[in-house]
């Protein structure tokens, strides 16, 4: 027999083994990755008899090593079978990523544990988008190991064209969420891209955030200009929230607006329009400001008869600043037990912003709370030189968001006199109006919004105001979120391990070793 002949069955059982593993990467269809095993075992075991040739062939130095080779081979093979078999009946995951990159965001389990009845989840994909159908199906493994209420399909639009119509698919790849006779769909096929479509289908109302514009506010339509808000904007609305921009506030816009949204006010506002904004925050309305130094005093009169003081500084942190800026791009985090707290926090980044102070009253219609608050390396420069001066300025941690509660008993009418409500009586029931303050506005802007955590804040926030807690959460926005490829996930990685690359190894060090004895 030829020596090239002999040794041919290991390199055959090598590529075996490299052919399953890729198999079972790429998801070929089974028989090629049960060929490829058998393959690999065949090879194996025809090796090791050729490596035998006879019993008494076993008494030579060279022939016993080849045959502990052999053996440690097939053992390495059960190994990895028995692996690979243990593995994808008790699949488990661990992210051990600091920002958990690899896991499902807080939201999207929040919004999943909210599902009561099925939610079929169908993916459209032609035969060129294998990718993203990879991508895919990584998710709806986390999708249907949160919620056993998740059904998912997938189906080529190209194969059937009336499911396709039916659903309206009108790209290569699309993503449809639906329930009983709804759905909403998405060509984003991400975890943000799908959550959002998924929230979009159980909380239909759209939540109208009057933006005020009256007063030199920073624009909200100017996409990706210094100073807008358009970034903001476009990440609330994949939350299902609709802005609509209001030169002024009165009585007449109490109805259709949910939030008063309210970014960075220069000029001086009338008296009727912030009498309005007060007695909005009276009846259970929701108001959000985020003041910059420059606001009219007027602003800060109003903001202080509703029980929030801002100060006239500049928060400075050298410390835990923004880098590649200066001191005054300070770190602000939210406050452990606040409503916006959550369980892995982000921290946010401020702009020349200032320190704002909330105080309840003692009757109890007025409750305030610290929301945002700065680090311990910070320091409220009342004097604007960027200097600690020892009795004038306030060390950290600072507080420069807060949260307002009003509450009051509703009332309802018990009768008539001439035409006219005679009385009122309590219903026992509560209104609760709401309002949020930042001391800065720059941190919603289109510079600042993408950094760090000033999204996640931002939105839970807003959440908060509209009375939407349950999307009270650490997310990664889709419009901000970081594209990353599902190549290093960690299923993937641990069939890499144990089908290709330990007995690759395994067999290479038993190759090389013999090789070297053989010359002996």
């Amino acid at each position: 027999m030829k020596r090239w002949v002999r040794h041919l069955p290991l390199p055959l059982a090598v590529l075996g083994m490299v052919l399953f593993g890729v198999a079972q990467y790429l998801k070929w269809p089974t028989w090629i990755g049960l060929s490829a095993f058998v393959l690999a075992a065949v090879m194996l075991v025809v090796g090791l008899l050729m490596e035998l040739e006879a019993f008494a062939l076993l008494q030579r130095r060279g022939a016993r090593f080849g045959f502990s080779v052999a053996v440690a081979a097939l053992f390495v093979l059960a190994i990895v079978v028995s692996a690979n078999v243990i593995a994808s009946r008790h699949a488990r995951r661990w992210d051990l990523t600091e920002l958990q990159m690899f896991s499902l965001s807080d939201q999207t389990r929040k919004v999943l544990g909210q599902l009561k009845e099925p939610v079929r989840i169908i993916g459209f994909f032609t035969a060129d988008n294998r990718v993203n159908e990879r991508r895919f199906d990584d998710l709806m493994e986390e999708y249907r190991a949160v919620s056993p209420h998740i059904r998912v399909e997938k189906y080529d639009p190209t194969l059937y064209p009336t499911l396709a119509q039916q659903f309206q698919i009108t790209a290569a790849q699309m993503v449809v969420v639906a329930r009983k006779d709804r759905f909403e769909k998405t060509q984003d096929v991400t975890e943000a891209g799908i959550t959002s479509a998924l929230i979009r289908l159980l909380y239909p109302e759209k939540p109208v955030v009057c933006y005020l514009t009256g007063h030199g506010e920073l624009p909200l339509s100017a996409f990706q200009q210094a100073g807008a808000v358009s970034g903001f904007r476009r990440v609330a609305e994949r939350e299902n929230y609709e802005f609509k921009e209001i030169p002024f506030f009165d009585e007449s816009r109490e109805k259709e607006c949910r939030v008063v949204l309210i970014v960075g006010p220069k000029y001086e506002p009338p008296t009727k329009e912030t009498d309005a904004l007060s007695l909005f925050l009276q009846k259970g309305g929701r108001v959000w400001v985020n003041i910059e130094a420059d606001a009219h005093p007027r602003w800060i009169e109003w903001l202080q008869g509703l029980g929030v003081r801002v100060y006239q500084d500049v928060v400075v942190d050298p410390v835990q600043a923004m880098v590649g800026s200066d001191p005054s791009v300070a770190q602000m985090n939210t406050r452990p037990g606040s409503p916006l707290s959550v369980q892995r926090s982000t921290p946010g980044f401020i702009a020349y912003g200032q320190t704002v102070q909330a105080l309840s009253d003692v009757a109890g219609s007025r409750e305030a709370e610290v929301a945002l608050t700065t680090t311990q390396y910070s320091w409220a420069d009342r004097n604007r030189n960027l200097n600690f001066d020892e009795g004038t300025d306030e060390k950290g941690p600072l507080t420069v968001g807060a949260l307002v509660r009003f509450t009051k008993p509703s009332e309802k009418p018990t009768g008539t006199a001439g035409g006219k409500e005679a009385k009122k009586e309590e219903t026992g029931l509560k209104v609760e109006g709401r309002l949020a303050v930042v001391g800065d506005a720059d941190w919603l802007t289109d510079n600042l919004i993408g950094v760090a955590g000033n999204a996640v804040i931002a939105l839970n926030m807003l959440a908060w105001l509209s009375q939407r807690e349950v999307l009270i959460s650490e997310k990664k926005p889709g419009a901000l979120r970081i594209q990353l490829d599902r190549l290093l996930r960690q299923n993937a990685l641990f069939r890499s391990l144990t089908v290709i690359l330990m007995p690759g190894l395994m067999v290479a060090l038993g190759v090389v070793t013999w090789v070297r004895r053989r010359k002996l």
